[in-house]
């Protein structure tokens, strides 16, 4: 969400995610419209193709690797205590 560029702020806004256990996903709400009739679902997947600062998914994993990683660290130490 937080590395989306902003336009109408409706891709910002349409990110969604579910978690099930040990697993997640995060996905572009596909009921998402803006103002002006176009759904975020539809251009979103082009705006992240654009590649580099625009592609919010690769970006995510890639600048956020490390917290990612020192989170389930902690959490394996806290498991293991």
């Amino acid at each position: 969400i937080y590395v989306t560029h902003v336009d109408t702020g409706a891709l910002k806004g349409a990110h969604r995610y579910t978690a099930r256990g040990k697993r997640g996903e995060v996905y572009i709400n596909p009921s998402a419209v803006r103002s002006d009739g176009r759904r975020p679902a539809q251009y979103g997947p082009y705006e992240h193709a654009r590649g580099g600062a625009h592609a919010f998914y690769a970006r995510t994993v890639t600048e956020g690797l490390n917290s990612i990683r020192q989170g389930a660290e902690a959490a394996v130490r806290r498991y293991l205590r």
